[in-house]
């Protein structure tokens, strides 16, 4: 019986070894960490209820979220600049204006923004690449 614990006891610690992956390790990506960056304009919608409109972005426009929490951005040969935070994994404050992360990986990322103009709510969606 002994010799067979002894090959067994070998076999669990080989097992451990190999199964620890340094790769795995890693923590992953805060939903901040993956916001900041400068992105692509793909696309930007409008949405005001019988009146909608889509701006195709070209290849100067950008939007430029940085590490000293401002949004720095050029759509249209318009440039400002902004302060944002992110609330949540689904949150994101811009300019004061609450949006809905509808979309974030390394390549894209998708947020809504809506606000109230009279007597119907404006939805803004923007579509960003890398």
């Amino acid at each position: 019986m002994k010799k067979l614990m002894v090959p067994a006891a070998m076999l669990a610690a080989v097992v451990m070894v190999v199964s620890c992956d340094k790769d795995n390790d890693k923590p992953a990506n805060t939903t901040l960490q993956k916001i900041q960056a400068k992105w692509n304009v793909t696309s930007i919608k409008l949405d005001a209820g019988e009146e909608d409109s889509t701006y195709t972005g070209v290849a100067a426009d950008y939007i430029d979220f940085r590490t000293d929490g401002k949004v720095y951005t050029n759509v249209a040969g318009e440039k400002d600049t902004t302060a944002y935070s992110v609330v949540n994994d689904t949150k994101l404050v811009v300019d004061g204006d609450t949006a809905v992360i509808k979309q974030l990986s390394s390549s894209q990322f998708v947020f809504e923004a809506k606000e109230a103009i009279v007597e119907d709510t404006l939805t803004t969606t923007y579509t960003l690449s890398k």
